[in-house]
């Protein structure tokens, strides 16, 4: 990302002292005369522009340039500004070979947005500002005066000013690149007039409050749903504050909340709403497993994977089966010899690099065994999620025809299947941040970063690689207690095994040296009750193994909680990351336009309560 400073500042802007007053100044939406700016450079020229493009903001650090002017100081101040200018054009025309337009002042609905050098954007990839809002570290201690810098994207495109709708896209356990979901900001934005905010969660990605290595006791502090609920909520407010939003919602300027999430960011989304009705008006959460972590007692800790069987066969007859059959040849094949020997033979047919083997792996063969059972049980938890549409081109379904190929022995099956994944930019991901280029299969791929990591993590769904597997995997050992096993004879995988809470805590005593809360946030939010709800929405695709620890009919009597289910969708099928994409399916068609309704009417439904219909 290039940020370009016009003071000639090298600080990233930060939201506390932003003022949006100036990037959304009050002017006429049909005044197109030119202004211009005063900077440390010289005067900037200022042109209109259409509302298409007004939402691509990046500041680029001017420290070379300033770096030049030091060692040119004979030259006048006019010559270091030309020089620079000249520097910079160079620099993004032929290093960064990004198109460039001048910056403009856009007077779009009584809004001025105030751009700086904007790159070029297409229709698929728009680019979004970033700002910065300084969070408390910990809100609930009035004493702990120390901050970190929260950033997030925006977007005003479709901005109609006061009294419009705030969309804030939740951030979840990964780093958050650009806004999320372009179903919400290209089509939900546009007919609401919304301004749209993407946060960061707290210890992903580059939401680092104390550093990349921070301790275990103070993670178990800091690093909380809570916390997370709160940065949201001082984010809302510091946004309304700027856009000139009322705080009053009887008052026209009132500009109703929206906060859209999906899984873990989905059930966030749902508390929002449920726990703080006076920030949040209306939530919308996809796949949102509130029933998984509200652990009811009669929560079957099987259904998950059993559900993700059932998919697997039905999208492709016999795969079940083959699959079975290929775990349980290839896990006796290992414990037939516990050599060292042997093992290396069997790593070597399996197509796995030996020196990439976890040294937990080499205490036994059958620790081998069961671990490496447990990866291909994690990447069917992935391939369910991916498997929509509903299309033999989805890796679920080329995994399938692998374990079905009676031509191919069953290790020459599971070395196919390894050589599936490295096909997928997760791995690709890991293997270049690894810096190794085998081609033989990297079993560090799989192992979030951490001592005493193993790839059968707190989530047996698979926790990922890297700082932000490590820091799902804490959060999973901590409150999001996910019970998940496969000890039933209606899945697919070998050998069976059943999840227990007592595993799971004396993992977690190895590895962060914590111990499970499963029941601490439902007894804090109460979202196993309903009875006071209202304005919140749950979507779910079926084919979704989430699906069974969602709800997928209203927890209300009166439906104040509505429930929209998609025959055809897998995870958050309505919220996918590309949109629109051509190969949607009838029933997330038909699903969009009824989120659309919906929540239009809701926001009615509030414009009439307050008295400003």
């Amino acid at each position: 990302d290039i940020l370009l400073i016009a003071d000639g500042s090298n600080e990233t802007p930060n939201a506390e002292n932003f003022n949006y007053s100036e990037m959304l100044g009050h002017k006429n939406h049909d005044d197109q005369s030119s202004a211009s700016t005063k900077s440390s450079y010289g005067t900037i020229s200022l042109t209109p522009s259409n509302c298409q493009s007004e939402n691509v903001r990046r500041y680029f650090a001017w420290s070379d340039f300033q770096g030049q002017a030091s060692r040119h100081r004979s030259f006048s101040r006019t010559m270091i500004a030309i020089c620079s200018v000249i520097v910079f054009a160079i620099l993004l025309a032929f290093t960064l070979r990004f198109h460039l337009t001048d910056r403009q002042s856009v007077q779009c609905d009584g809004l001025t947005r105030l751009k700086s050098l904007v790159l070029e954007e297409t229709e698929d990839e728009w680019v979004f500002p970033m700002l910065s809002y300084k969070q408390r570290l910990n809100h609930f201690d009035s004493l702990d005066q120390r901050l970190w810098t929260h950033k997030f994207f925006v977007s005003d495109r479709y901005f109609k000013g006061p009294g419009y709708p705030i969309i804030v896209i939740i951030g979840g356990e990964s780093l958050v690149r650009t806004m999320h979901y372009p179903f919400v900001y290209k089509r939900l934005a546009n007919e609401l007039g919304a301004f749209v905010v993407q946060t960061e969660h707290r210890f992903y990605g580059t939401a680092q409050p104390l550093g990349r290595d921070p301790r275990n006791e103070d993670l178990a502090k800091y690093f909380t749903p809570e916390q997370a609920v709160q940065d949201n909520i001082k984010v809302i407010q510091h946004v309304r504050k700027q856009l000139n939003c009322s705080t009053n919602k009887y008052e026209k300027g009132y500009c109703p909340v929206i906060t859209i999430g999906c899984s873990y960011p989905g059930f966030l989304s749902a508390i929002l709403r449920l726990a703080h009705p006076e920030i949040v008006d209306i939530g919308y959460a996809a796949s949102a497993p509130m029933i998984v972590n509200a652990h009811h007692e009669n929560f079957d800790t099987n259904a998950y994977f059993d559900h993700v069987s059932k998919v697997a066969e039905t999208a492709y007859p016999g795969c079940a089966q083959g699959s079975k059959r290929m775990m349980k040849s290839v896990y006796e094949y290992l414990v037939s010899d516990e050599s060292i020997g042997h093992l290396k033979r069997v790593v070597m047919e399996l197509g796995i690099c030996f020196d990439t083997i976890p040294q937990y792996m080499l205490e036994s063969n059958q620790v081998f065994a069961t671990e490496l059972n447990q990866l291909i049980v994690q990447l069917h938890a992935d391939y369910n999620m991916e498997y929509y549409p509903p299309s033999p081109k989805r890796i679920l379904i080329k995994a399938c025809e692998i374990v079905t190929n009676d031509h191919f022995s069953p290790t020459k099956q599971f070395a196919n299947l390894l050589q599936l994944v490295t096909t997928t930019g997760d791995y690709q991901e890991a293997a270049l941040d690894r810096n190794l280029s085998a081609s033989c299969f990297d079993l560090q791929t799989q192992v979030p970063f951490g001592a005493n990591a193993t790839i059968s993590a707190a989530d047996w769904t698979g926790a990922g690689y890297g700082v932000d597997g490590e820091r799902w995997e804490f959060q999973v050992c901590k409150d999001l207690v996910i019970k998940t096993g496969f000890g039933s004879e209606n899945n697919m995988f070998y050998p069976r095994r059943n999840w227990t809470l007592e595993w799971l805590t004396d993992h977690c005593r190895k590895r962060f040296g914590i111990t499970p809360q499963p029941g601490r946030l439902v007894n804090m939010w109460h979202f196993d009750d309903y009875s006071n709800a209202s304005m919140l929405l749950f979507t779910n695709g079926l084919k979704d193994g989430w699906s069974v620890g969602s709800y997928t009919k209203s927890p209300t009597v009166d439906n104040s909680v509505v429930v929209y289910n998609f025959p055809n969708g897998a995870h958050h099928s309505d919220l996918r990351h590309k949109w629109p994409t051509g190969d949607d399916t009838e029933d997330i068609i038909e699903g969009h336009e009824h989120i659309m309704i919906l929540i239009r009417n809701w926001l009615m439904e509030i414009a009439v309560k307050n008295g400003k219909a």
